[in-house]
């Protein structure tokens, strides 16, 4: 189901990290996903990769985001690697814009008020 944010009424995009099988329909539902994988991949993590390959869904590693097909599923070794990634990404990307106007119209001027309240 998607969500629309409150301040802008427009789609707030979806990120979905999942590392089973079990992910597999959320992480294609998502507008981005992100697979996780131990090295060697556990019996499950195996079955993820598995069923992507049988169904055509290429899932390229996150630094080759721009290698993924219509799915937008990608794979990372785990969540320092998310993170890391994620701090470096292209402002250009359209999700992390939406994400950064919604943090700013979150911020109320009572809020910024009370802070510097608190301040003094």
């Amino acid at each position: 189901m998607r969500t629309n944010n409150p301040a802008t009424i427009k789609p707030m995009s979806i990120v979905y990290i999942g590392d089973s099988w079990t992910d597999f329909e959320c992480l294609l539902a998502a507008d981005l996903g992100i697979c996780t994988h131990d090295d060697p991949p556990t019996s499950t993590q195996r079955k993820l990769m598995d069923s992507f390959q049988r169904v055509g869904v290429h899932c390229p590693h996150m630094q080759d985001l721009k290698e993924a097909d219509d799915w937008g599923v990608v794979w990372a070794e785990d969540f320092t690697e998310i993170l890391q990634w994620a701090r470096r990404l292209d402002e250009g990307l359209e999700w992390v814009l939406n994400l950064r106007e919604m943090r700013t119209n979150l911020q109320s001027p009572s809020s910024e008020s009370e802070g510097e309240m608190n301040e003094k």
